[in-house]
């Protein structure tokens, strides 16, 4: 099975229905799944911040949801996942994590490219959990992390890189 089709799998398993979303790069892996399961309904947004928004309502009407976006447009939403956390909403948010591959450190301990990645910290700072799923293998942490944001009420990331070697800007 396809990295795309077992996070699909595992968001149906702990009963997420919806999806907010902004298409972007690193997760395009994920549109094929999404939009060939009737299972999963897809709510597209303009921003970030309101997938966060969309998703907090869609928890107040009883229904579960999940959002998925890239970590450039999580770092915009700061106020919004403040807000998330302060109303004990329990939320996945799958993040795509652009260029994560290309951020890792070299065996001399600096960063190719020169650049360093600020999610993780972004997260740490809001005190929010992150797994990351960079193999097939990996896509049981979706479940996870739906778990986890359930039982603690909180936000939990999921922090996907790309599943077809896809690099942004080529």
């Amino acid at each position: 099975m396809d990295r795309g089709k077992a996070i699909c799998r595992e968001l149906k398993m702990a009963g997420i229905r919806y999806l907010a979303w902004l298409p972007d790069s690193e997760t395009h892996f994920m549109h094929e799944a999404i939009h060939s399961d009737p299972a999963l309904k897809l709510i597209q947004v303009c921003r970030e911040g309101e997938a966060l928004a969309i998703c907090a309502g869609l928890h107040l009407g009883g229904s579960k949801s999940a959002l998925l976006v890239e970590n450039q447009g999580i770092f915009d939403s700061g106020n919004n996942l403040k807000w998330i956390i302060d109303l004990k909403i329990p939320l996945v948010m799958l993040v795509g994590y652009l260029l994560y591959h290309q951020m890792q450190r070299t065996p001399e301990g600096n960063f190719r490219w020169g650049r360093k990645d600020y999610t993780e910290p972004f997260l740490d700072c809001f005190d929010v959990k992150h797994y990351l799923v960079d193999s097939d293998s990996d896509a049981h942490k979706v479940g996870l992390a739906c778990k986890e944001a359930h039982e603690t009420r909180r936000p939990v990331a999921v922090l996907l890189t790309s599943a077809d070697g896809f690099i942004p800007g080529t």
